[in-house]
């Protein structure tokens, strides 16, 4: 089950980096 958590964090990771400045902070 390890492998979801990596998966879903780098997800969100590539998410962040993928967005411009969209995030507020």
């Amino acid at each position: 089950m390890a492998t979801v958590l990596l998966l879903a964090l780098q997800f969100e990771l590539v998410v962040h980096f993928n967005t411009p400045s969209s995030a507020p902070a």
